[in-house]
């Protein structure tokens, strides 16, 4: 309202009804016991005890971020939003550079949770601070997250041992035509999702997805194993060794990768760690 010179302007920018602004204001004058603003026909100004109360709560937004950032600075425990799939190698990267970062830069240890999250709903608890960290699929559709990528990797198609493609070195494009697609809800990764569907329609290849819950090993194997003409899209080191699946790298046409990033809050600590973290890793930025 101090920019904007009235309530109305000020509910625009603020994208909220005028009454719901107005009643607000009121409220605020009544707990602090004093007009905060001069009300005239050509809008709204302080007063000198609304300038003084403006100067007091200025401040509050750095004084809290700054009291975050010395919170997470003297926390030990840290809790990583993994999404499903993510190959326990890359995991323990993450590992090895936050407990680096811990050490050398905080001088404390960390204790690590890791909990099972899909990468949209590690965007909510990031937010509600139930998370310190994510670890998802790339890119993301949330700009309120930073993010650094820890990992990239050639997508193959994984088959069971008995699946037609078992037999072949490779898999070709035009025989991907014929086969259906292993998929996971959408909802748990849309932008990640939407890019790589785009991909496969780029090659020539729109299958039909066969959606289901496959975060548990066992039922993706089993999937695998008994549909001849299913296929799925993972990463080499998501995979081998597996006694029952194979992978097979695209021979043909453009190649698929996979991308993980760390993610974090912007303007919270669990962000600043994640960018000193890139720099000392050499992982490249990446939303």
């Amino acid at each position: 309202m101090v920019r904007e010179g009235s309530v109305s302007a000020a509910a625009k920018e603020l994208r909220i009804a005028q009454p719901s602004l107005s009643n607000q204001l009121r409220k605020l004058e009544a707990r602090v016991g004093v007009e905060l603003f001069a009300r005239s026909a050509g809008g709204m100004t302080l007063t000198p005890a609304g300038r003084i109360f403006l100067d007091g709560v200025e401040t509050i937004p750095t004084q809290f971020r700054a009291a975050v950032a010395n919170a997470v600075r003297a926390e030990h425990n840290w809790s990583i939003g993994v999404c499903s799939g993510v190959p326990s190698h890359v995991i323990e990267l993450v590992e090895r550079a936050l407990e680096r970062q811990a050490r050398d830069a905080m001088g404390t240890s960390a204790s690590i949770e890791l909990r099972s999250a899909g990468s949209t709903r590690q965007a909510t608890l990031l937010e509600h601070g139930e998370l310190s960290f994510g670890l998802a699929r790339l890119p993301l559709d949330n700009d309120r997250l930073v993010a650094a990528q820890v990992w990239r990797e050639e997508l193959g198609v994984v088959v069971g041992k008995h699946h037609p493609f078992a037999a072949g070195p490779t898999v070709t494009w035009s025989q991907l035509v014929t086969q259906r697609l292993l998929w996971f809800d959408t909802a748990k990764a849309p932008l990640y999702a939407s890019s790589l569907l785009t991909a496969l329609h780029a090659a020539g290849w729109a299958p039909d997805l066969v959606v289901a819950d496959t975060s548990r090993h066992i039922l993706f194997q089993h999937l695998l194993q008994t549909n001849p003409d299913l296929v799925s899209l993972r990463p080499r080191s998501a995979i081998e060794p597996d006694p029952i699946l194979q992978w097979k790298s695209i021979s043909d046409g453009p190649a698929l990768e996979e991308r993980l990033g760390l993610t974090a809050m912007q303007g919270t600590g669990y962000a600043e760690i994640v960018q000193r973290a890139a720099v000392a890793s050499g992982w490249l930025p990446g939303i």
